[in-house]
């Protein structure tokens, strides 16, 4: 639309107004979205270290066990990343103890290969290990931060622990 000329810049000035408004608004949505897509990638994505980790854990702890074993596992890494009792990283709970006994999971500080044998089953452990960091089932093991095999007698401490599942060959406790 062509303004008739009145003398004065008003029109000019409000033009300019809209104008900055626009880029400013536009610019605030954009700034909203990246945050929003960093917030939902870092939901959505694992960090790499933690799911190589949690993949490793749940292979070498329960990869006789299938599916439902590697879940219960993961749980139990995943309820000591939310203790005060344990570090706050899967890596961290993964690797509590050191490499040499006593460790929290004996694969660890066995002395032996840390490098899977077992293509399908180390698949499903990966698979798991990336859903249970974004996507976790229900914990089916209420909270456990301990498990053991059933080839071992319970250790005397963990006697006095809730038992709160067995499934397979492991007891889990909290």
């Amino acid at each position: 639309m062509v303004r008739p000329y009145t003398g004065d810049n008003a029109h000019l000035t409000l033009q300019r107004g809209r104008h900055a408004c626009a880029v400013v608004c536009s610019l605030a949505m954009l700034v909203g979205l990246l945050t929003l897509s960093t917030s939902v990638n870092s939901q959505t994505i694992p960090d790499a270290d933690a799911a190589h980790c949690f993949a490793q854990n749940l292979y070498f702890e329960a990869r006789s066990e299938g599916r439902d074993g590697m879940i219960a596992v993961g749980w139990v890494v995943l309820n000591r990343v939310e203790s005060s009792k344990y570090p706050n990283s899967i890596c961290a709970v993964v690797h509590d103890g050191g490499e040499r006994p006593p460790c929290e999971f004996n694969w660890w500080c066995d002395g032996r290969s840390d490098r899977p044998t077992e293509p399908g089953v180390w698949r499903l452990a990966q698979i798991l290990a990336e859903q249970m960091l974004t996507t976790p089932p229900a914990d089916p093991t209420d909270g456990a931060l301990w498990f053991h095999s059933d080839s071992i007698p319970a250790p005397e401490w963990l006697r006095a622990r809730d038992q709160t599942l067995h499934l397979g060959a492991h007891y889990f406790y909290k």
